[in-house]
């Protein structure tokens, strides 16, 4: 024969697993938390075999970040306020020797402008010309060699650069050995 169970006996039964629920949900929630903050942080090794760790950045990280954009920006700016409407563009000497100049133009990107060097030292003065074109977001001078070598000592070199829409000079000593 089955035996049944009375009414009375079934509202405890419902307690107890209710009861084990709630203590089974609070230890996996205990051990969860424990876990997380036990967790190792997460690295990875670069090609050049450096252990970089992928943490999230600190406070002090944080506030060097923001200074770097900071610089940025302020550098960004003073280059716009040198290349402002009275001054558009701004030539960069990349290298000058003995055989010839390097630059370009800062503000422009157009092709078919003007590019002049011009070496003086003491009563020598030396020029050099070629057409400028446009080389990703400026205008680049195509190289400006002398026609004759230069001699030792300090010159003054300057690169200017012309065009309907630009104008920009820069001068500059250099060494020649």
């Amino acid at each position: 024969m089955l035996k049944r169970y009375s009414s009375t006996k079934n509202p405890k039964r419902k307690k107890i697993i209710l009861v084990i629920a709630i203590l089974l949900v609070i230890v996996l929630v205990v051990t969860g938390t424990y876990l997380w903050t036990q967790r190792k942080p997460s690295t990875l090794t670069t090609s050049d075999g450096e252990v970089v760790e992928l943490t999230p950045a600190t406070s002090e990280e944080k506030a060097e970040s923001d200074q770097r954009k900071q610089d940025i920006v302020a550098s960004q700016e003073a280059t716009q306020s040198q290349a402002s409407p009275n001054n558009p563009s701004q030539v960069t000497i990349v290298s000058a020797n003995k055989t010839g100049v390097s630059a370009y133009v800062n503000g422009v990107f157009e092709d078919d402008g003007t590019c002049t060097a011009t070496a003086v030292q003491g009563a020598s003065r030396i020029i050099a010309t070629s057409t400028g074109f446009q080389n990703v977001s400026y205008t680049q001078c195509a190289p400006l060699q002398w026609p004759q070598p230069l001699s030792n000592g300090t010159w003054v070199i300057t690169v200017a650069y012309s065009s309907p829409t630009a104008n920009a000079t820069l001068s500059q000593n250099i060494e020649v050995n």
